[in-house]
Parts: structure tokens; sequence; C-alpha cells
């Protein structure tokens, strides 16, 4: 069991959860204290990240690329590399795939399921990732190409993921008979001239990215 997680919370978390057969995604809402002039020099440089290798390999690359003589993005740092170590651990995978970017499009609008085992996504900034419940899914639409309004069942039951959520999904390689992968989208914020700065994690078992 993953217990005591970092920011605002001091209930214990159980991300664990994602590996119960029942759930196809788990979500940690938390309220961290990460101060907004590390989130704005970020968002206005434009940095798209990435990596693969050990929880120390990923601290040693964020550090050489985050920190200048004049920047040093501590709190931001230090929430990253406990988010990797978490999923390392909640996984059991020793390397892991790591990107951070800034986002200004829409990447993945359409409801979908990845191909991969598992993934952690945490939207730092701005609108985070929409999530559907079981209930709310009609999975033969999904499957046969259908477009979002015939995917979703009832659209009130849809899940979002908020600024600095922490959104665990499961995928269709996940090993097990008859598992449901998580049905997700991006949020809609090219219209808007919205920003997120977004966290992906993987495992070394995965295919596409959906965001």
């Amino acid at each position: 069991m993953i217990q005591e997680l970092s920011g605002s919370e001091t209930k214990p978390i159980t991300l664990n959860e994602i590996h119960q057969a029942e759930n196809s995604y788990t979500l940690w809402q938390r309220n961290l204290n990460i101060p907004e002039a590390e989130y704005h020099t970020i968002l206005e440089s434009g940095l798209s990240l990435k990596a693969e290798g050990t929880v120390g390999e990923i601290r040693t690359f964020i550090e050489s690329e985050l920190i200048t003589s004049s920047f040093h993005p501590h709190f931001l740092i230090e929430d990253i590399v406990f988010l990797v170590q978490t999923f390392s651990e909640l996984t059991e995978s020793k390397k892991i795939k790591f990107f951070l970017s800034t986002i200004n499009n829409n990447m993945c609008r359409r409801f979908h399921t990845d191909c991969n085992d598992l993934r952690l996504l945490c939207t730092y900034v701005g609108p985070g990732t929409l999530v559907l419940p079981e209930e709310a899914i009609d999975r033969n639409a999904l499957h046969s190409g259908k477009e979002n309004e015939e995917i979703i069942i009832d659209a009130d039951k849809t899940i979002y993921a908020e600024p600095e959520d922490v959104l665990i999904l499961k995928g269709s390689l996940y090993p097990g008979n008859g598992v449901r992968a998580a049905v997700h989208r991006s949020p809609t914020i090219e219209e808007s001239g919205a920003k997120r700065l977004l966290l992906r994690l993987d495992t070394e078992n995965f295919g596409n990215y959906g965001l």
C-alpha cells in the first residue's frame, strides 16, 4: 500500500487500488503549495522534456534541464520525483518513461483507450484529463469508431481531473482476463488559448500516447 503521499493531504491514499479488477482508473485529488512563479516560468518557456530511466536518472535529467543560475523550481522537481518514485513502486517497473511538456492544443479530443499497461497523468496547470466511469460508456460505440456523443451514455458522470490531481489509467495491455481499459480524453483548450503543464509517466510496456 502506498500511503502518506506529498502535498497538503494527510489522509492515506491507496493508488494501488488500480490493481483491483473492477477499477480502470484511480484519481488522487491534491492541493499542493508549489509557488506560482515556478509554474509561470516553465509555462512561458514552452518546454518539452522526454527521458527514460530509473528514478535517480530521471531526477538528474530533470535537474539538469530545469535548474539554471536564476531559476530553481525546487518544489516542482521534488513533486515530480516523488511521483516517479510512486509510479515505479506501483508498477514494479525499474525504468520509467518520463514526459513533461507545456500543451496548447487539444491533443486527443475523442474518448479512447491506450495500448499500454499503466499510465500516470498529472496536469499541474490547466484543465486535466477527462475520464468516463464504466456506467457512462457505450463500449460498442467506442470500438466501432463513433463520436463522443454516442460513446457517452451519461455526460453528468464524466470525471474531470483538476490541476495537480494524480490520475492512474489502466490500458489494454494490463495483464489479466476481462481487463477494461480506462476511457478518457484530453481537455479542449485550443479554442480558448489556455495552456497546460502536463506530466506523463509510462512503464516500458506501452503503445500509443493519449493525453
